[in-house]
């Protein structure tokens, strides 16, 4: 076969797996909750909305951990299923129970306290960290599940 067949081969099979590697886990960056890791930008709070935030936690792998900073009684008033309750107030104290390895998504009420714990979560070596804007309030209003303790 002379070179130029084998190029147009080759450019062929690349071609092929880079469009199946789209569809296989773990073959891309991008990941299916419609936010590649590469749009997190790295030492500073990443603000999203509700809806950004439901099409994550819906097809959360393991890479999301997902903290509620709201007091423990708005906790158990309602709260987005699997979601880790630290309150802001405690929050410094407890920062061995926030996984360094993971993004971490925070929320609360309105967007305010989440966007303090972010703040805090970022001053304290966490490079990862999205704020849900509008909290658990616009989350609610978009028809968003929630589940009660």
């Amino acid at each position: 076969m002379n070179k130029k067949i084998t190029s147009v081969y080759l450019i062929i099979i690349l071609c092929i797996f880079s469009t199946v590697s789209l569809f296989i886990p773990g073959c891309s960056d991008v990941k299916n909750t419609g936010i590649a890791e590469a749009d997190i930008e790295k030492g500073k709070v990443n603000n999203i909305s509700a809806e950004k935030a439901y099409e994550i936690i819906s097809n959360n792998d393991g890479t999301y951990f997902l903290l509620d900073v709201r007091s423990q009684e708005e906790y158990k008033e309602g709260h987005i299923k699997d979601s880790v309750l630290i309150p802001v107030s405690e929050l410094k104290a407890r920062l061995a129970e926030v996984p360094e390895d993971r993004v971490i998504l925070v929320y609360c009420r309105s967007g305010s306290r989440s966007l303090t714990a972010a703040n805090i979560l970022i001053e304290n070596g966490f490079s990862s960290v999205l704020n849900m804007e509008g909290g658990i309030t616009d989350w609610i209003n978009k028809g968003y599940p929630e589940v009660t303790d």
